[in-house]
C-alpha cells in the first residue's frame, strides 16, 4: 500500500508541474510580441512629403462616357 501512495503522489506532483510549466510558457510567449511592437514603434519615423501645386508624377486621361453593357438576364427579359 506504501508503494501504490507514492505512485499516486507522484503523479500529482507531474501533474501540477506540467500545468506549472504550460501556464509559464504561455504567459511567456506574448514577450516575443510586445518586444516587437516596441521595436517597430522606436523605429518607424514619418517624413512629410513636399510637393509644388502642379507637380504630378503621370499624366492622367479624363475618362471618356461607356454606355452600360446589358446583362444577360437583361436581354432575356426584353425579347
Amino acid at each position: 500500500m506504501g508503494l501504490w501512495l507514492l505512485k499516486s503522489h507522484i503523479k500529482k506532483i507531474f501533474i501540477i508541474l506540467q500545468t506549472g510549466f504550460l501556464i509559464f510558457l504561455t504567459g511567456c510567449s506574448g514577450l516575443e510580441k510586445s518586444e516587437q511592437e516596441k521595436l517597430r514603434e522606436n523605429n518607424a519615423k514619418g517624413e512629410y512629403i513636399y510637393r509644388n501645386h502642379n507637380e504630378v508624377a503621370y499624366p492622367v486621361q479624363t475618362p471618356r462616357h461607356r454606355e452600360r453593357e446589358a446583362y444577360p438576364w437583361e436581354g432575356e427579359a426584353q425579347e
